[in-house]
């Protein structure tokens, strides 16, 4: 997933994954723009049945602007 975005936005992207493998959250949603229009993106840790962390899902959706 960081190596998908562009160098300016790492950062804030290393601090979304450290937070999900931490536990300190499940859910981290961002609501940018892009070209004009809103866009939804939601990151949400995958854990196994102990909890323990497996990895990252990572949805863009254009949103509803209404």
């Amino acid at each position: 997933v960081r190596d998908c975005h562009s160098p300016a936005s790492r950062e804030a992207v290393d601090r979304v994954i450290a937070d999900l493998k931490s536990g300190r959250r499940d859910v981290v949603e961002f609501r940018p723009s892009k070209n004009g229009r809103p866009v939804r993106v939601r990151y949400m840790a995958v854990r196994d049945e102990k909890g323990e962390y497996l990895g990252l899902v990572e949805i863009c959706q254009w949103a509803d602007e209404s």
